[in-house]
């Protein structure tokens, strides 16, 4: 994993897929709710995105983990919309992101740090579980 900082909405080409924190909450018409935080901006570049992926979810359980579609992938924080990030959720998205990483070896993929901002987690907690990562990976924060 490679730490990057910066406003990643800038960088977004340099990457063949950029994963979005996001939640399992989808909408009565389908859409995933992207309300807040990095998902929301991607939602108003992309206004797309929120009923594919709300699509993708809804033939998954809740706890989908990691999802892609063409430039950008959901990575599951919490399960319901302007709720705490939960450890859990991070570990396993982190895992598969790992794992998927790591058969696209040629791939470059980004991440907005998850969990902190709107999903209420210290940074301090969260970087271990990011630690695990390969360096085909760059999570972003913001600054």
């Amino acid at each position: 994993m490679i730490l990057r900082r910066g406003n990643l909405l800038k960088n977004l080409t340099e990457y063949d897929c950029n994963f979005i924190t996001t939640n399992s909450c989808v909408k009565w018409y389908g859409e995933l709710i992207m309300g807040a935080g990095y998902a929301l901006q991607i939602a108003k570049l992309h206004p797309e995105l929120p009923l594919i992926f709300g699509g993708m979810i809804q033939d998954f359980p809740k706890d989908y983990h990691l999802l892609r579609v063409g430039d950008f992938g959901a990575f599951q924080v919490n399960r319901y919309c302007y709720s705490p990030a939960v450890i859990a959720l991070i570990k396993q998205s982190a895992h598969e992101l790992k794992e998927y990483a790591n058969m696209q070896s040629e791939s470059l993929f980004s991440l907005n740090f998850p969990g902190i901002g709107f999903g209420g987690l210290s940074r301090e907690v969260v970087l271990p579980i990011l630690q695990q990562l390969p360096d085909n990976v760059h999570v972003w924060e913001y600054g």
